[in-house]
């Protein structure tokens, strides 16, 4: 008979992830393409020119690593903005992020939002946009202004990056904006998933849907719909 006792190995505590936002640079580069590539269509992503001449002109990216991976990252420029003049605004994504940084500014232009697929609808998404946000207000900033996607206005189905069902709905909306100048319901434009994320996380407030905001955005029919928030 075997009296020896079975040695048990010591179970190994879980590992946990770690995380941090930190400032993005130019060395940063080829980490941010990558996420680039898994966040946006083809035609719609940034490449290293672009990012290069964001950063020459003073832009801040913010990113998120989990265990030293970029799964996240926010950009921002800094402008000057009036809620009660939004006539002055730039009409499209382009001129939004290769503005240089303005001298008498009062406003972040948060351009980008770009979260690994991996990780959308984690409470790591929110934590990034906090982390900016304060950075914005430690900046004196008095106005975050933002433009967000509508993809449910096409749907995309099928490209990777996202799986979004058209709303006809929605369509109607914005084109009936397009057709009477008026800025739709809130309630209207919250029918899309991504407007009504930026709305319930942010609190913010719609100000216009402009057409042709970023060429190719084939999912949102071109459009954007610019919001703005009171820090």
């Amino acid at each position: 008979m075997n009296y020896c006792k079975t040695i048990e190995p010591e179970a190994k505590p879980p590992v946990i992830p770690t995380q941090r936002v930190r400032p993005m640079g130019v060395e940063d580069i080829p980490e941010i393409l990558e996420l680039e590539n898994v966040c946006w269509l083809p035609e719609i992503r940034a490449n290293e020119a672009t990012l290069r001449a964001r950063f020459e002109m003073g832009h801040i990216s913010m990113g998120m690593l989990v265990n030293e991976k970029l799964v996240g990252m926010t950009s921002f420029s800094y402008t000057h903005f009036s809620p009660d003049d939004p006539d002055g605004l730039p009409g499209t994504f382009r001129e939004f992020s290769s503005r240089p940084l303005h001298d008498d500014y009062n406003t972040a232009f948060v351009y980008t939002l770009n979260i690994h697929p991996d990780y959308r609808g984690d409470t790591l998404t929110r934590e990034l946009i906090w982390t900016g946000i304060d950075r914005l207000r430690e900046d004196n900033c008095v106005y975050m202004l933002g433009a967000g996607r509508c993809p449910s206005y096409n749907g995309n189905q099928g490209a990777g990056i996202e799986t979004i069902q058209p709303s006809p709905e929605f369509r109607k909306t914005i084109d009936n904006s397009m057709r009477t100048g008026k800025l739709p319901a809130t309630r209207d434009l919250i029918i899309d998933p991504v407007l009504r994320f930026y709305r319930r996380t942010l609190g913010c407030k719609f100000l216009r849907v402009v057409p042709e905001f970023l060429p190719g955005d084939t999912p949102s029919g071109n459009f954007g719909v610019i919001f703005y928030k009171t820090l």
